[in-house]
This record gives structure tokens, C-alpha cells and sequence, in this order.
């Protein structure tokens, strides 16, 4: 959490909480200008085919799980890391803005989700039987 939270206050967040709830996952909000901004993870469960068999399909003792467990969190809090760092130097860059880089994980006042949570449900909707393979735009050959 501490190199998260060196990331965020670098590129000005304040008032970062975090949370960690050893059955459902790890998560933490901050402000950015007006803008509060909520990012987890859900931890693994121990019962996870990952977590308690190896790769060949052999089961794991309590101690090869717990530290296949642990391996699996490290990995996941790495991700998170490495996410923050790429989306901040992102906008650092000029590349994207900040609105558009963490528009899923902004939180609305109104009903304290996230507007990523909001919208998934609305997408899938309009997607629903909607050929989504992707067209090429660019003239072919003979245009």
C-alpha cells in the first residue's frame, strides 16, 4: 500500500483510504480535483484450482497453498501498481487525459458506485446480439 499510496499523493490525490477485507479483497479511494476515485481487487479464494493444485494438476498441502495464496495477492497488488503508474503516465504525457484514463473507477456522488459498475450492465445491453467483430476503416485496395 505504501507504493500506492507514494504514486497518487506525486501526482496529487489526497484524503486516500484504503481497505482491506481478508475475505472479499483490498480496494482505495482518493480524491483527484473533484473527483473521488475508487480502485480494488478481489483477493483469491483458497479454493481457487490456481491456489490449491499445480500446474500438472496435483494437489497442494495447506502449506503450498497458503504460499501459492500469498504469491497470487503479491501478484495482484503488483498489477494494481503497475496499472497506477502506467494510467498517471498516461496523463503525465499528454498521451490522454485524466477524465477518459479513470472514467470507470470515478465514483458518482449520487450513488457512491463507480461509474464503471454503473455503465458495464448498459454496454452489455447494447451489445447483445450485435455482430462486434472489428471493421476496418481504412480504404482497402482499390478505393
Amino acid at each position: 500500500m505504501q507504493e500506492i499510496k507514494k504514486i497518487l499523493k506525486q501526482n496529487g490525490c489526497e484524503r486516500i483510504q484504503a481497505y482491506d477485507d481478508d475475505d472479499n479483497g483490498y480496494g482505495f479511494q482518493f480524491i483527484y480535483g473533484n473527483r473521488s476515485i475508487r480502485f480494488g481487487i478481489k483477493y483469491p479464494s483458497m479454493d481457487d484450482r490456481d491456489i490449491c493444485k499445480t500446474e500438472t494438476g496435483k494437489g497442494r498441502t495447506l502449506a503450498q497453498i497458503e504460499k501459492a495464496y500469498d504469491q497470487e495477492v503479491r501478484r495482484l497488488f503488483r498489477a494494481l501498481l503497475m496499472c497506477l503508474r502506467m494510467k498517471f503516465e498516461i496523463v503525465n504525457s499528454g498521451i490522454s487525459c485524466f477524465e477518459d484514463e479513470f472514467m470507470s473507477h470515478t465514483v458518482d456522488p449520487n450513488s457512491n458506485q463507480t461509474y464503471g459498475t454503473m455503465l458495464q450492465p448498459l454496454i452489455e445491453e447494447r451489445l447483445a446480439g450485435i455482430d462486434t467483430r472489428p471493421t476496418l476503416f481504412l480504404p482497402g485496395p482499390n478505393d
